[in-house]
């Protein structure tokens, strides 16, 4: 299966304020990504997969990082945001805090 992460525009320089079309391109994600989960923290974007894990980009989807140090299992089924706190809800194994930015997790259901 392959991903394609989609992204709009609402720049308006045409005339009468119409919406500029959008050049869509593939995205850098593992093939094999089954996408289950997307969360935007500022110029970060947070994907979470079925079997490959967390990705993070911060070049708004032109590259990405796996960022699952300290998670137990690649199956992460949500993403939440608070502040600083990032929370991601994995398959069995509980919900997991990062309060930097995804570089590091530890149990947060305790």
């Amino acid at each position: 299966m392959s991903v394609i992460l989609l992204a709009c525009s609402d720049e308006a320089d045409e005339p009468d304020n119409l919406v500029k079309p959008v050049l869509w391109s593939k995205s850098s994600l593992p093939s094999s990504a089954d996408v289950t989960c997307i969360a935007i923290n500022g110029n970060t974007i947070f994907v979470g997969t079925f079997g490959e894990g967390l990705f993070r980009s911060t070049d708004k989807g032109q590259s990405w990082k796996a960022v699952n140090t300290g998670l137990p299992n690649d199956m992460i089924m949500s993403i939440g945001i608070s502040g600083n706190n990032i929370f991601v809800g994995t398959n069995g194994d509980g919900v997991f805090l990062s309060t930097n930015d995804g570089d590091t997790w530890t149990p947060a259901n305790n």
